[in-house]
């Protein structure tokens, strides 16, 4: 795309901003997980960087739950949303939280117009990082494979167009 999809003028704003506004009306408590040379697009939030770079969303997924295991001892699982969903409706995360049980590792939203698993709309819950983990030392970052290797719930969104994504400005 040439430019970072965080940034990206949606809605009026850049586009991590309208997805945290959007969260925060949810969540006490928000992080954005980005490579430390993004830092300075993100002034006075809660930053996690990424350990392992250039591995895309897993690494996000793994780095999360790294830093967030010293601060939070029983955080058992965390909510991560791509950055790119310019309907992005808060209640999707309402809706998901609402399933969330230990019998699973991920609850996801199901997006009816590709069928699948949305891994970005989804609790991920710490029973998944060893798999996650194997994934990584087997420099396998695909998260659609490793979900496929775990206990995963979905519930399905009455409009998946909140979970359109910008891949190109033609989806703009």
């Amino acid at each position: 795309m040439g430019t970072d999809k965080f940034a990206l003028e949606i809605n009026g704003q850049p586009q991590w901003k309208f997805m945290l506004e959007q969260l925060n009306h949810f969540f006490e408590e928000v992080f954005i997980s980005c490579r430390k040379d993004q830092e300075s697009h993100f002034k006075g939030q809660q930053l996690i960087f990424d350990e392992l770079e250039d591995i895309g969303p897993m690494g996000a997924i793994f780095s999360s739950f790294r830093a967030l295991e010293s601060r939070y001892p029983t955080l058992s699982s965390s909510f991560f949303i791509a950055c790119d969903m310019p309907a992005f409706d808060v209640r999707l995360s309402a809706k998901l939280h609402t399933a969330i049980s230990p019998a699973y590792d991920v609850v996801a939203a199901w997006n009816t117009e590709r069928k699948s698993a949305e891994p970005l709309a989804a609790f991920w819950n710490k029973s998944a990082l060893p798999c996650i983990e194997e994934f990584i030392s087997q420099q396998n970052y695909a998260l659609f494979k490793c979900m496929s290797q775990l206990r995963v719930k979905t519930v399905e969104i009455e409009d998946s167009t909140t979970l359109r994504n910008v891949n190109s400005l033609k989806d703009l």
